[in-house]
């Protein structure tokens, strides 16, 4: 059987890559501390968690560690840091030559219905058991530890940082989100999700103001609450 690498080892995994961080020491780390040596990893990320309107993401993707690794692999970063022309090229990348890649989406009204936390936990979970089918029993997500979590699933605050499937997870997820919501801008186009994404701007709060609340608005979230409350109240 395949000997655990040494710590040591480990530690040096980080300096194996010039110029950047993002590589595969979390993974590498995970399966030492977990005891399982020849597991093969997953990275799992999510985008939209906070949104006020629209869906939110969770992908799972498997990058070979199999060296020499391409040379696009030295742009691979955490998504926000991307440009949306760089996170677009590299997601066609990444799609074409990963392993394993998985997406799982939670609407609006599931989320108003199950709670954030349960679709967040569950999309996660969901992608993991995909993996697990596919044979990647190790996944790294990034975030903090969520209850009732199988072995395999490692939690590492800004493993989109640090991990190279992590951050390409976190890619994948991203382009995907913005797409949905360039879709959802068209049919909606006075809240400029084009370019808020949903999110709680000074020019979506301006819009939810004069326009309302839209479908694909999270009705569970109190900013949205409120408005509905207010609305409620004024029609009585």
């Amino acid at each position: 059987m395949k000997q655990p690498i040494e710590p040591e080892k480990l530690r040096a995994l980080t300096l194996e890559r010039e110029g950047t961080m993002v590589n595969f020491f979390l993974e590498q780390q995970a399966r030492v501390q977990l005891d399982m040596p020849d597991s093969h990893a997953v990275g799992i990320d999510e985008v939209g968690l906070g949104s006020w309107a629209g869906p939110m993401v969770v992908a799972g993707v498997s990058l070979s560690e199999r060296e020499p690794w391409p040379d696009w692999y030295d742009d691979i970063d955490d998504s926000k840091k991307c440009s949306p022309q760089k996170r677009n090229r590299l997601r066609r990348l990444i799609c074409d030559n990963a392993k394993f890649t998985w997406l799982e989406l939670r609407w609006p009204a599931e989320i108003d219905r199950l709670g954030l936390g349960a679709c967040h936990r569950d999309a996660i979970y969901t992608v993991y058991r995909e993996a697990c089918l596919e044979g990647y029993t190790l996944a790294i997500v990034d975030g903090r530890t969520l209850s009732n979590k199988p072995l395999g699933l490692t939690f590492t605050s800004k493993a989109d940082r640090a991990s190279l499937n992590v951050a390409a997870a976190s890619i994948v997820a991203k382009v995907a989100r913005d797409i949905f919501m360039v879709q959802i801008d068209a049919l909606y186009p006075g809240y400029k999700f084009c370019d808020n994404k949903g999110y709680g701007t000074v020019k979506h709060q301006a819009a939810l103001a004069k326009l309302g609340i839209i479908p694909f608005h999270r009705r569970s979230f109190k900013p949205i609450r409120d408005i509905i409350m207010a609305g409620a109240l004024h029609e009585s």
